[in-house]
């Protein structure tokens, strides 16, 4: 029912059949096959065939799922399969507005200045505060200090500012979600901690 509205559009791509797909139908067989033919051709088909049902997804893309309207969309792509498992049906595709994950972290912050950013498992932007960023190349700088680890921390700097990061892996996509914030924020936040330590020290010695 998509009552969140989530979900921008769905379309099967049906290896003997109609396709079909919401908002727009591809209504003949002819088209079908075509629209089908076209799917195999693309990079990510083999990944998604030899996941087996689990959902491939693909980072930021433009696509127009609905006549006449070019966006940008996330796909969660999967092989459907007969009860068996012997036999390919066809192929499913989800996507979501690029809107929807960028829209929750518009309003995420770390401290002052810091930030959350989603990318995926080739170091692609799949969703940023900063909308533009969507699609785009993580830093390769960045990208290098947390690729090999599902989860840790890392240091870089961002002109002259000093950043400090964390990062996570997903267990179900391969997004690595990502939190930086710059160093001094740290500092400051430590200091602060360490005052109002000293102060409960002082005052349980008095009362001791």
């Amino acid at each position: 029912t998509n009552s969140l509205n989530v979900i921008s559009g769905m379309t099967f791509y049906s290896e003997n059949g109609l396709t079909s797909s919401f908002p727009t139908n591809v209504r003949t067989l002819e088209d079908s096959n075509s629209a089908m033919a076209g799917v195999k051709k693309e990079p990510w088909y083999n990944a998604v065939v030899k996941n087996n049902g689990k959902p491939y997804w693909l980072p930021p893309h433009d696509s127009k799922i609905v006549e006449g309207r070019n966006a940008s969309y996330i796909s969660s792509i999967s092989v459907i399969k007969n009860t068996t498992g012997t036999k390919v049906l066809g192929i499913l595709e989800i996507d979501v507005s690029v809107d929807v994950l960028n829209s929750a972290l518009t309003d995420s912050k770390i401290g002052n200045d810091g930030y959350i950013y989603i990318i995926d498992e080739n170091g692609k932007i799949v969703a940023h505060k900063d909308a533009k960023l969507a699609g785009t190349q993580l830093n390769a700088n960045v990208y290098s200090s947390i690729k090999s680890s599902k989860d840790g921390d890392f240091k870089f700097k961002d002109g002259n500012t000093k950043i400090f990061g964390v990062y996570s892996k997903s267990t179900t996509n391969g997004w690595k979600y990502v939190a930086v914030v710059p160093e001094v924020e740290l500092s400051a936040t430590a200091t602060n901690i360490q005052k109002y330590i000293s102060i409960i020290i002082i005052i349980c010695l008095i009362a001791c």
